[in-house]
């Protein structure tokens, strides 16, 4: 996915962003968030570089949201069973990946 430099960065208080590296990445986040991101779908879409995939993880290291994103947009933003991942929070991830793009 080409965003290690999104590797552990600080979203929001204690929330920090994970950036997988492999299916078994994405079949790590989906299970214990009961979503679909690790069903081959998604990696698939990341391999043909048709979006980018991020998980957010809490201070005790634990998955809490899942972000699927595009071009600096976001495609959709899930937490555990679909729920919704916060507008406030998808607002403080772009903040971060706009902030990276000017980095890099």
């Amino acid at each position: 996915q080409n965003l290690e430099h999104l590797q552990n960065k600080v979203i929001h208080q204690d929330l920090i962003l994970f950036v997988p590296e492999t299916t078994h990445d994405l079949i790590s986040i989906g299970n214990p968030l009961s979503i679909c991101v690790g069903n081959g779908h998604y990696g698939e879409k990341v391999l043909k570089k048709q979006c980018n995939i991020v998980a957010v993880k809490d201070k005790t290291n634990k998955f809490v949201y899942c972000i699927e994103f595009n071009r600096g947009q976001i495609i959709q933003a899930r937490g555990y069973r679909n729920s919704h991942m916060p507008i406030n929070l998808q607002q403080e991830f772009l903040k971060v990946l706009k902030e990276e793009k000017k980095v890099a």
